[in-house]
């Protein structure tokens, strides 16, 4: 398998892994968001001070060209990347679950890039 290509031991990726059940639309789109935009999380905070200029370049917010997060529904209907939309025949499997199919949309619709430039930190936890 994959250690015996590397000439590894041990367990693969085992520190960053965390299995976690979805169970309401939120945390459902909030996964997806992440999945989705991962790759350019990383990079939003050089980019914070510059959000006029940043929201110019929404291509910085695609899905990596070569993810199947391309077929992911947004609010235009697919990802046209370089004026490009997706090749016929998504390599994504139907989601089998009601939320991932469609209940993740009651918590926000489809997801906009321009959303990572909005986040805001969490708030602490109100004292009782």
């Amino acid at each position: 398998g994959w250690n015996k290509a590397f000439g590894r031991r041990g367990r693969v990726f085992a520190d960053r892994y965390h299995a976690r059940p979805v169970t309401s639309p939120t945390q459902m789109r909030n996964t997806l968001r992440y999945v989705l935009f991962n790759h350019v999380s990383h990079s939003i905070r050089d980019w914070q001070a510059n959000r006029g200029q940043l929201r110019q370049r929404l291509r910085f917010f695609e899905p990596d060209r070569w993810s199947s997060g391309r077929w992911h529904p947004t609010k235009s209907g697919v990802w046209v990347i370089d004026g490009s939309p997706p090749p016929a025949g998504s390599p994504l499997s139907a989601p089998k679950t009601w939320l991932a199919r469609e209940g993740w949309l009651r918590a926000g619709g489809p997801i906009d890039p321009a959303e990572l430039l909005d986040r805001r930190p969490p708030r602490p936890p109100r004292a009782r």
